[in-house]
């Protein structure tokens, strides 16, 4: 058995007895298996051109391009500004390859390919010296591993590839299996995170075309892998298998619940082609970069030398030969047929029609739950691929997901792949559609930013719903340009929640729930920029500590939307000056479909945290409107708030979210106006449900003038004349003894 380098740490989130039977299976026969596939259900053979153990005295420059070396910069990459590559920062020591990143005043920086200076950013000197080491042979296709530590510095420790295509430029595709940010200042979940990217760079490539004329790089998906422990703490094994069909990421031999990246969702079942671009021959690389937005190591953090080191890389590929099968999509019945797909390896070609045989099985009944399917599968000339389409019948009948499994028997002219493979068939759950005030938001905390809001309304898997951070504004409030949000969370609920449940999205994108005494992760959030994919942002839902506009929305294909009266949008909570129409931060727009304090809250006046103090026993509309008034809140600028329910416990501590009680029908009404007519000519009627003792309106034009005010005392009813105000859209303010809320008017 081969036992070399086996001391794995078992820290991610699984059993260390999976950890022991992993060690005990990692060799067959004397090969250096997978740690993620100790018995080789794969087939895998090792590919020596491309693994290393790193156990020499020097680096194998045979195998390995150190970029710079002899004057060789491989795609014409010498660094990133401000670092510069040096080949004296390629080491091996310890049995390890090092990436050394050091700070050097007398190091010859020169200028990288765009002409820009090394060693200085914004005019101050920045001496960063990294290294990049390259693999010297292609290959294409398989399973990566590497076993690594992150340095412990505000710089990248990247594993990444890069390959050109028939007829393209060298690096036309890009695969970031990871970069990692291991010595983040700032924020924990940095620490934690692989960023996994697709970008590519032929100029054919529509979104390529798409994002240079908008000055960005092609990125053509991007993902954030959120590993349990910081990966500048301790070595781990990081696992990516990369097929035609698939990228999945494994960490110490499990595969990641965000790791599965299918081409058939990336490219919209392929609508949108040109968003994989990996099935190219790719050099591997190990590099460390310095990224300004990340924030950039100064002297003092260089005093010693930062090391991103890799214990090994080893690279398995299929047994060549044989075809093989996947399954590619699970079945819905009536809506989505389910599919494998069978091929020949490593892309190659058929030079004659190939038969192949299968068999079937699985909880699924064939003739009932799908339509009957043959048993052989042709390979066409000329092709590499063929599928099985399995058609799901609606039976209206209520069942727990079944499966159809098939086996490859024989071919008709090569040797198959007899790996036993799945799909699934699920009957058809219609997602909820929400509206405004099915959603209320409950509590916040500022810069590693936190949001609690709890369900008014019942919904079911499948159900989707997006939280957007900073602003929302359109051009009627006089901006012209990209004025909408920072990014946008888009959660896919996978099982029913009931009306009452409180829910959180976390600063690390995933969505939480208490149950019992832990909390738990219930789902992860796709991260979208609005179509800003290489804009400046940090990749994290966070909340300013200038405040923020935060809304939540309901749209096909659950982008922004555009339109302020659309009924998309569900909720918004305004954590600093109130809503208004500068755009930013502190005065970001509410859209005209919600209203502060009926859907929609201005708490805080710049606070960091934040929660509702009010019952949460009561009727969806008592519980709507009670944590929709603000004077139900408490605000701090010192102390955390627990963001969950004051009746649940997370390791015994309770929640500070509401208080103990039952909402009463009056409850529902306290405080609240309406407003008519809105739109209005002349005059607007004011009727605030029970008489005010204390009473001040104020309306407010675009950039918060204020136009007209009135004091008035012990009403039930006002009437505002507004037939001296120009055409156009204000805020109306209102504040009573009960209350202090906001009312988007508009004036013909």
């Amino acid at each position: 058995m081969y036992l070399t380098k086996l001391h794995f740490p078992t820290t991610f989130k699984y059993s260390v007895a999976f950890m022991m039977i992993s060690l005990w299976g990692f060799t067959i026969n004397g090969q250096t298996l997978p740690f993620s596939d100790p018995q080789n259900t794969g087939d895998w053979i090792l590919n020596t051109d491309i693994s290393d153990e790193f156990e020499a005295a020097t680096i194998n420059e045979d195998q390995w391009l150190i970029q710079g070396r002899n004057g060789k910069y491989q795609s014409n990459f010498i660094g990133r500004v401000p670092a510069q590559f040096s080949t004296d920062n390629a080491i091996l020591e310890d049995g390890k390859l090092k990436i050394l990143t050091k700070w050097e005043p007398d190091y010859p920086f020169t200028k990288d390919n765009s002409g820009n200076q090394l060693g200085v950013y914004n005019g101050v000197s920045k001496p960063i010296t990294t290294a990049a080491v390259i693999s010297k042979k292609q290959f294409q296709y398989g399973y990566m591993e590497i076993k690594s530590k992150a340095a412990n510095a505000e710089i990248t420790s990247a594993f990444w590839t890069t390959g050109p295509g028939p007829g393209k430029p060298g690096g036309a595709a890009e695969l970031d299996m990871f970069e990692m940010f291991g010595g983040h200042k700032t924020n924990d979940a940095w620490k934690k995170r692989l960023k996994l990217n697709i970008i590519s760079w032929d100029p054919n490539n529509e979104i390529f075309k798409e994002q240079k004329e908008l000055g960005k790089i092609g990125t053509t998906h991007t993902r954030n892998i959120q590993a349990a422990n910081n990966t500048a703490d301790d070595f781990h094994v990081y696992g990516f298998e990369w097929t035609a069909e698939y990228i999945k990421v494994y960490i110490d031999g499990v595969l990641h619940p965000d790791g599965t990246i299918l081409k058939s969702v990336l490219t919209k079942n392929g609508a949108e082609p040109d968003r994989w671009v990996t099935d190219v021959p790719s050099w591997i690389w190990f590099d460390s970069e310095t990224f300004p937005w990340l924030g950039l190591p100064d002297a003092s953090d260089l005093q010693t030398p930062a090391e991103y080191q890799i214990e090994y890389i080893r690279v398995w590929q299929k047994q060549t030969g044989k075809i093989s099968i996947i399954g590619t999509t699970d079945a819905i019945e009536g809506t989505t047929d389910g599919s494998f797909k069978v091929a020949l390896p490593n892309g190659e070609i058929a030079t004659e029609d190939i038969n192949v045989t299968y068999s079937v099985d699985g909880s699924a009944t064939e003739g009932t739950d799908y339509t009957t399917i043959p048993r052989t599968v042709t390979i066409a000339s000329g092709t590499n691929s063929s599928e099985i389409i399995i058609d799901a019948v609606e039976d209206g009948i209520e069942e727990d997901p079944e499966t159809v499994t098939i086996t490859l028997q024989s071919s008709s002219s090569k040797t198959v792949d007899t790996t036993v493979v799945s799909i699934s068939i699920s009957d058809f759950v219609a997602s909820t559609t929400l509206t405004a005030g099915d959603i209320a938001i409950v509590g916040w905390k500022s810069v590693s930013g936190k949001l609690a809001f709890m369900l008014l309304k019942d919904i079911s898997a499948t159900t989707k719903l997006s939280i957007s951070n900073r602003s929302w504004s359109n051009a009627s409030n006089g901006f012209i340009g990209d004025f909408t949000v920072d990014d946008i969370w888009t959660w896919t609920a996978g099982s029913e929640y009931k009306t009452g449940d409180i829910l959180m999205l976390d600063s690390d994108g995933q969505i939480k729930q208490v149950v019992g005494n832990t909390e738990v992760v219930v789902g992860t959030t796709a991260h979208d920029y609005t179509g800003k994919v290489d804009q400046t942002s940090d990749g994290d839902f966070d909340i300013s500590v200038n405040g923020e506009g935060i809304l939540i929305f309901q749209a096909d294909p659950f982008a922004l939307p555009t339109n302020g009266n659309s009924t998309a949008w569900i909720a918004g909570i305004n954590t600093s000056q109130g809503w208004g129409v500068g755009g930013g931060n502190s005065y970001s727009e509410l859209p005209f479909a919600l209203t502060n304090g009926i859907n929609a809250n201005s708490v805080g006046e710049k606070h960091d945290f934040g929660v509702y103090k009010g019952a949460l026993s009561g009727t969806p509309t008592q519980l709507r409107a009670s944590i929709n008034n603000a004077s139900n809140w408490i605000f701090s600028e010192d102390t955390t708030y627990n963001l969950w329910s004051f009746n649940k416990t997370i390791n015994d501590t309770a929640g500070d979210i509401g208080i103990a009680g039952t909402l009463l029908v009056s409850t529902q009404s306290k405080g609240q106006f309406t407003i008519f007519p809105n739109p209005a000519n002349e005059e607007l009627s004011i009727n605030f449900g029970e008489a005010q003792q204390t009473l001040e309106i104020e309306i407010f034009a675009a950039l918060g003038k204020s136009v007209k005010k009135v004091k008035e005392s012990n009403v039930l009813n006002s009437k505002l004349s507004v037939s001296n105000l120009s055409s156009g859209t204000y805020i109306l303010s209102i504040i009573s003894e009960n209350t202090k809320q906001t009312k988007r008017i508009i004036i013909k």
